[in-house]
């Protein structure tokens, strides 16, 4: 009867050890199949923003080790970024002066250019040496800011991205860039003294308003006439069309002296902050590199990074 009984608390015992096994093995595996984003490696993200590193994070995936400080519902780039990254720049000169040199680790797919832009010069002001981290990928506003690093971490998985300035949505054109070489504009070649004749890319004076005017003549004559009505009526209809397009053809104009007027502010942008790290006759290699003659998706990887003249340091990882 004893030995029974001993044998029941050990087999009792064996069945809650493996019931708490179990128990452990399904919490793992919950947690990284349906913990909240936001939620994931806190201790690996809490390194990546503490001391003098800087974490610009984002990925929709609720397992990214990068998504410290990152709201659940903020994937890109804005304005909640720069203030992030201004207070984690107040805090390291607080706490280490503003010589300290800082690591920023990025994983973005870009956001907005205008807060990407005030980024990018805060690190240009920054006294010591800063270092990007780029894992996996850094693309468009990412790599903006990388750019003003003094030297940037990759491994071979790494890739930057174009830093073209996207249109809006409802252009037929996504890039500025691209909307410039198609109308044989090199957006290299935009400084200060550069003129376009717009005029003469989008004429209003077109054959269509000609034979509107043609068309309105005889239209007159022939409501002279009494005979020409309805002549008169089309002619009329022909003319407000005319009017419309050619308040389309100066809309048209507009947008692109506006195009060559933002990307010639934005170029001289990067000619700034590129000329903390990069020699004059570097720069403007890399500016064309980045941001002409390649589709805004397109990564762009290491050994191309490098080829480019940048400071690039391979991953110790």
């Amino acid at each position: 009867m004893m030995c029974n009984a001993m044998q029941l608390s050990t087999d009792g015992s064996k069945i809650a050890v493996n019931a708490l096994t179990a128990y452990a093995i399904w919490k793992t595996v919950d947690y990284f199949i349906n913990a909240k984003k936001g939620d994931a490696m806190p201790l690996i993200n809490d390194a990546w923003n503490k001391g003098k590193c800087i974490l610009i994070g984002h990925d929709s995936s609720g397992r990214s080790a990068l998504k410290a400080l990152v709201d659940s519902e903020d994937y890109y780039i804005n304005e909640k970024t720069f203030n992030r990254v201004q207070r984690r720049f107040s805090d390291i000169k607080a706490q280490f002066g503003d010589e300290a040199d800082v690591e920023i680790h990025l994983r973005t797919p870009g956001g907005e250019l205008f807060f990407a832009m005030l980024i990018a010069h805060l690190i240009y002001e920054w006294k010591g040496t800063v270092t990007a981290h780029i894992h996996s990928y850094s693309a468009s506003g990412g790599t903006l800011i990388a750019l003003a690093c003094d030297k940037v971490v990759m491994d071979n998985e790494s890739v930057l991205g174009p830093i073209d300035p996207q249109a809006p949505k409802e252009s037929s054109y996504h890039s500025l860039t691209n909307f410039l070489r198609a109308h044989d504009i090199d957006p290299n070649a935009i400084d200060k003294d550069f003129q376009v004749d717009a005029k003469k890319m989008y004429p209003m004076d077109s054959t269509t308003n000609k034979d509107v005017y043609s068309t309105k003549k005889t239209g007159e004559e022939d409501a002279e006439n009494a005979a020409g009505a309805e002549d008169a009526e089309q002619a009329e209809e022909t003319t407000h069309r005319s009017a419309k397009e050619s308040l389309v053809a100066v809309e048209a104009r507009m947008r692109l002296v506006d195009s060559i007027d933002m990307l010639r502010t934005y170029k001289k942008f990067l000619e700034r902050i590129l000329s903390k790290n990069y020699a004059k006759e570097a720069i403007a290699g890399i500016i064309d590199s980045f941001w002409v003659g390649r589709h805004h998706s397109s990564p762009i990887w290491r050994p191309e990074c490098i080829e480019m003249g940048l400071h690039v340091v391979k991953s110790e990882i």
